[in-house]
């Protein structure tokens, strides 16, 4: 058995939202269209298990994960 094949396992399935995907340990500060516009970068960096959005998406104001340049 992968390591992969175990994590699933163990985890189950996971549904995320258009353009996510879960992420078994991922950074709590994930990038927001707010957050690209704000200087200041303060975040606790702890390792979180969740829905997360793909590469070149961020969070918007209602959730939903749009590419960057939408913001």
């Amino acid at each position: 058995m992968k390591l992969s094949d175990a994590i699933t396992c163990y985890l189950g399935q996971h549904k995320c939202g258009e353009n996510e995907q879960y992420l078994v340990c991922g950074s709590a500060c994930e990038p927001t269209c707010q957050s690209l516009r704000s200087k200041q970068k303060e975040c606790a960096e702890n390792c979180v298990n969740r829905c997360f959005c793909r590469l070149g998406y961020v969070r918007d104001r209602h959730n939903k994960c749009i590419p960057k340049d939408k913001c």
